[in-house]
Protein backbone atom coordinates (compact mmCIF):
# COMPACT_ATOMS: atom_id res chain seq x y z
CA UNK A 1 0.00 0.00 0.00
CA UNK A 2 3.24 2.09 0.56
CA UNK A 3 4.24 1.76 -3.06
CA UNK A 4 0.92 3.02 -4.28
CA UNK A 5 1.04 6.43 -2.10
CA UNK A 6 4.57 6.93 -2.95
CA UNK A 7 3.43 6.15 -6.64
CA UNK A 8 0.40 8.45 -6.82
CA UNK A 9 2.06 11.26 -5.04
CA UNK A 10 4.78 11.13 -8.02
CA UNK A 11 2.25 11.21 -10.28
CA UNK A 12 -0.10 14.38 -8.70
CA UNK A 13 3.68 15.79 -8.67
CA UNK A 14 3.92 15.47 -12.53
CA UNK A 15 0.86 16.58 -12.92
CA UNK A 16 -0.01 19.87 -11.21
CA UNK A 17 0.96 22.97 -13.42
CA UNK A 18 3.98 24.69 -11.19
CA UNK A 19 4.79 21.80 -8.75
CA UNK A 20 5.45 23.21 -4.96
CA UNK A 21 3.25 26.29 -5.62
CA UNK A 22 -0.25 26.27 -4.74
CA UNK A 23 -2.70 27.29 -6.62
CA UNK A 24 -4.45 30.27 -6.25
CA UNK A 25 -8.93 29.68 -5.73
CA UNK A 26 -10.47 31.45 -8.90
CA UNK A 27 -13.99 29.77 -8.75
CA UNK A 28 -16.76 32.41 -8.74
CA UNK A 29 -14.48 35.15 -9.82
CA UNK A 30 -15.56 37.09 -12.53
CA UNK A 31 -12.98 37.13 -15.80
CA UNK A 32 -11.21 40.73 -15.66
CA UNK A 33 -12.37 41.81 -18.92
CA UNK A 34 -15.76 42.11 -17.63
CA UNK A 35 -16.64 44.75 -14.56
CA UNK A 36 -20.02 43.87 -14.17
CA UNK A 37 -22.45 40.49 -14.54
CA UNK A 38 -24.44 42.82 -16.75
CA UNK A 39 -21.59 43.31 -19.38
CA UNK A 40 -20.86 39.44 -19.11
CA UNK A 41 -24.21 38.88 -19.70
CA UNK A 42 -24.52 41.12 -22.38
CA UNK A 43 -21.54 39.57 -23.95
CA UNK A 44 -22.85 36.02 -24.05
CA UNK A 45 -25.70 36.91 -25.30
CA UNK A 46 -23.98 39.15 -28.51
CA UNK A 47 -21.90 35.91 -28.83
CA UNK A 48 -25.95 34.03 -29.02
CA UNK A 49 -27.32 36.14 -31.28
CA UNK A 50 -24.53 36.51 -33.97
CA UNK A 51 -24.47 32.66 -34.00
CA UNK A 52 -28.34 32.67 -34.65
CA UNK A 53 -28.24 35.74 -37.44
CA UNK A 54 -25.59 33.83 -39.56
CA UNK A 55 -28.15 30.75 -39.42
CA UNK A 56 -30.92 32.94 -40.08
CA UNK A 57 -29.39 34.67 -42.81
CA UNK A 58 -28.04 31.07 -44.32
CA UNK A 59 -31.44 30.23 -44.19
CA UNK A 60 -33.35 33.19 -46.05
CA UNK A 61 -31.00 33.15 -48.88
CA UNK A 62 -31.59 29.18 -49.23
CA UNK A 63 -35.11 29.62 -49.33
CA UNK A 64 -35.34 33.19 -51.31
CA UNK A 65 -33.34 31.30 -54.40
CA UNK A 66 -36.02 29.01 -55.76
CA UNK A 67 -38.25 32.45 -56.55
CA UNK A 68 -35.66 34.24 -58.08
CA UNK A 69 -34.84 31.83 -59.65
CA UNK A 70 -38.14 31.41 -61.44
CA UNK A 71 -37.93 35.40 -62.21
CA UNK A 72 -34.83 35.75 -63.59
CA UNK A 73 -34.54 32.01 -66.17
CA UNK A 74 -32.09 30.58 -64.30
CA UNK A 75 -30.13 27.40 -64.27
CA UNK A 76 -30.07 25.41 -61.58
CA UNK A 77 -26.01 25.91 -62.03
CA UNK A 78 -26.61 29.60 -62.04
CA UNK A 79 -28.85 29.13 -58.60
CA UNK A 80 -26.11 27.43 -56.73
CA UNK A 81 -24.17 30.97 -57.07
CA UNK A 82 -26.71 32.51 -54.88
CA UNK A 83 -26.40 30.17 -52.42
CA UNK A 84 -22.37 30.36 -52.43
CA UNK A 85 -22.65 34.35 -52.18
CA UNK A 86 -23.90 34.03 -48.59
CA UNK A 87 -21.76 31.51 -47.22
Amino acid sequence: MAQVDASLTAVESHTAPYPGVEEEATAGRRPECFSSTLQECLFVLMATMSIGMSSILYGSTTVITAPIGRDLNMTSAQITWINASGA
